[in-house]
């Protein structure tokens, strides 16, 4: 069977403006403040006390999952994707990190389009990454499945991360038992 593909010059016009819209908003999610290299995403300003944070995060439509003192678990969006779990963490009332991490992905393909999209927002905020690596634990590593079971088995190291005057951030695969296989953000706040 033969499928043939016949939208136009106006569908990918409309397709190609959809992306760079798309591509824009994630930015404006994940950018640099120009105050200070504070780093901010989701128009807010990474940084400050806990119960501060966590506030904000919830007016742009986050919801708490459980908070201690120094520490709060959110859900909600994140750049492209819903349904993100937010790890935030405060020393001495100042928030110091805040990990993302994007819904699991059960297929190498889905993980590592997720992992790609995400450093190439990261990458238009912030440049070329300070530290690029995509390692496995063997060459014979060549197809998904197996780069999946890598993952998996904790042979495989694929993270990019840039340094920038208020920080860092990463991007990275993870995995936890338990947890799945998913792209994890990290934001480390000096």
């Amino acid at each position: 069977m033969i499928v043939k593909f016949d939208k136009g010059p106006e569908f990918l016009r409309a397709l190609f403006f959809a992306v760079c819209c798309l591509t824009a908003a994630a930015v404006s999610y994940a950018r640099p403040s120009g105050s200070g290299g504070q780093m901010e995403f989701n128009n807010t300003v990474l940084g400050g006390s806990l119960p501060d944070l966590v506030r904000q995060f919830e007016s742009n439509g986050c919801y708490v999952i459980g908070q201690t003192e120094n520490q709060a678990l959110l859900q909600g969006s994140f750049v492209a994707y819903g349904d993100c779990t937010i790890y935030v963490e405060a020393e001495e009332d100042m928030v110091k990190e805040v990990n993302v991490y994007l819904p699991n992905q059960i297929s190498w393909s889905a993980l590592y389009n997720n992992y790609l999209y995400m450093k190439q927002v990261m990458s238009m905020s912030y440049g070329m990454p300070t530290e690029d690596e995509e390692t496995f634990s063997s060459r014979d590593i060549d197809d998904d499945m197996s780069r999946m079971d890598d993952l998996l088995a904790g042979g495989a190291n694929v993270y990019s991360t840039w340094v920038t005057g208020g920080g860092s951030v990463s991007v990275a695969l993870d995995y936890k038992k338990g947890a799945g296989a998913r792209v994890m953000i990290a934001y480390r706040i000096d």
